[in-house]
């Protein structure tokens, strides 16, 4: 008896058909997805360089199988990007070398390390890996020394 009650039950309930598309969720996911998309645009700063003044400057190259190794002045271990500089730019000096481009992509390097030659408007920078040459030292040499203009990258307040 009350299996036919609940059948009775069942039966009496109006069932209207809802058409199943998957339009409505692919137009939500793709709208949802366009308005993150144009939010993260919107809110994405743009970095830029504040760039002191250009200076042109010798440039030499080491590398860590030099008889200093990879350990910098500053405490850190020599990278692709490190250069040795003059005392009076101070540790962390970023600098902007736009020649040197084809050693590190952004051309920016920072200054880590100091040396006994590196005097005046001289800088060595460090040479990680062979890069398609015998050695580093190899590298180094086929660099030799050359002249380049080099900005200073000043703080953003």
């Amino acid at each position: 008896m009350k299996t036919l009650l609940m059948m009775a039950l069942i039966a009496t309930v109006p069932v209207t058909p809802m058409p199943v598309t998957a339009t409505p969720v692919t137009v939500a996911v793709t709208s949802l997805e366009a308005a993150i998309e144009e939010q993260a645009l919107s809110n994405a700063e743009t970095p830029s360089l504040v760039l002191g003044p250009a200076e042109t400057v010798a440039v030499t190259f080491y590398h860590a199988q030099s008889p200093w190794g990879a350990r910098t002045a500053s405490g850190a271990t020599a990278y692709e990007g490190c250069v040795a500089a003059d005392a009076s730019l101070p540790f962390g000096t970023v600098l902007y070398i736009p020649e040197l481009s084809h050693i590190k992509e952004d051309a920016l390097f920072v200054v880590q390390d100091r040396g006994s030659a590196i005097k005046g408007n001289l800088i060595d920078v460090y040479l990680s890996d062979t890069a398609g040459y015998a050695s580093v030292s190899q590298r180094a040499r086929a660099y030799g020394r050359t002249s380049v203009t080099m900005y200073p990258v000043q703080q953003q307040p």
